[in-house]
């Protein structure tokens, strides 16, 4: 048995990933929220507040499997991404 919200994290992050928790959900959900801007390193590292090495792990990891993309220097969610979101939206209502 699980949540609704441990439910709907599975939606949004493949099972394949171990993307679970931690510094690359925080990346993540920071970059959904902000769809439509792209962002530095730096400049998410003011916002999440860890480590300058952690940021750059976990942008990597998420540009790896496909849940952002790169122009550097700047990170973007990618658009499969907000289409995701708004079909997980969709079905709340």
């Amino acid at each position: 048995m699980i949540t609704r919200e441990e439910f709907e994290r599975m939606i949004l992050i493949k099972p394949n990933c171990k993307l679970r928790q931690g510094v690359p959900v925080r990346v993540y959900r920071f970059l959904l929220e902000h769809k439509d801007i792209a962002y530095t390193s730096g400049e998410i590292l003011k916002d999440i507040h860890v480590i300058h090495s952690q940021i750059i792990g976990a942008l990597k990891r998420l540009h790896k499997i496909g849940y952002i993309e790169n122009n550097k220097p700047y990170w973007i969610i990618s658009s499969g991404q907000v289409q995701e979101e708004q079909k997980i939206k969709e079905l709340r209502k």
